[in-house]
């Protein structure tokens, strides 16, 4: 047993190392790459989210954050995203900061939350779009 799983282990290492080996693309892939803070707003009735994302410049997108995170005996829940739910891309790496507003229900406090930070660009109308979502485990903090 400890054979195979040395060597499933071996596998899986030299797979991980051989994307990273082959993968240097010119332009960063779009993508959403990290939820970078989350803090209480109003004793809970909302979170503010920061967080980090890449799309291409001229690209049309739409981005969105949901929270999900117990409390008491119920959980908290909420969506958020910026203004109209668009992002000017510069085709650099952009922060962006949120308001997720808890829906009724339990209000959100410190500690461990489910974060889905959603992303979703068009270049042009002819090109297929693209949507990528990063799904975390953060920490809400005061």
């Amino acid at each position: 047993m400890t054979v195979i799983r040395t060597s499933i282990k071996t596998l899986a290492l030299t797979f991980v190392i051989g994307l990273f080996a082959t993968a240097s693309p010119a332009v960063a892939a779009d993508g959403v790459l990290s939820v970078d803070s989350a803090s209480l707003v109003a004793r809970g009735a909302a979170v503010d989210v920061t967080y980090s994302l890449v799309c291409d410049a001229d690209a049309e997108v739409f981005t969105s954050v949901r929270l999900a995170q117990r409390s008491g005996g119920g959980v908290a829940t909420g969506i958020g995203s910026p203004s109209g739910g668009r992002v000017a891309c510069t085709g650099e790496k952009q922060t962006i900061t949120v308001w997720v507003l808890a829906n009724s229900g339990p209000a959100f406090k410190r500690g461990v939350a489910a974060a889905s930070v959603s992303q979703f660009s068009c270049l042009t109308p002819e090109e297929p779009c693209t949507i990528s979502e990063l799904n975390e485990e953060i920490t809400i903090t005061r």
